[in-house]
């Protein structure tokens, strides 16, 4: 991918927050050990324009039909599976 390494760097700081915020213990060492490497990765994008190109209708098609597999293999419980074709355009 030929992605903004700081948009990648933000990206992922969104995905430790959110994972934060439903419960999960994360480990957030590798983002202060890089903030304090790289302060210029400290500056604050809006959410929309991360991956702005790359994340398009297609990748997200992509990416619920690779959730309906983790749910079709035991990767996720039906009540989260459930939540996602509640929230999307997943069809049962």
């Amino acid at each position: 991918m030929d992605y903004d390494i700081k948009h990648f760097y933000h990206y992922s700081r969104l995905v430790q927050l959110e994972m934060a915020h439903r419960g999960y213990k994360c480990d957030i060492s590798n983002f202060i050990k890089w903030t304090n490497d790289n302060l210029n990765f400290c500056l604050i994008y809006n959410n929309d324009d991360l991956f702005k190109d790359w994340h398009n209708d297609r990748y997200m098609h992509q990416c619920l039909l690779n959730l309906q597999e983790k749910y079709d293999c035991g990767g996720i419980s039906e009540e989260e599976y459930r939540i996602l074709v509640n929230n999307t355009c997943i069809e049962d």
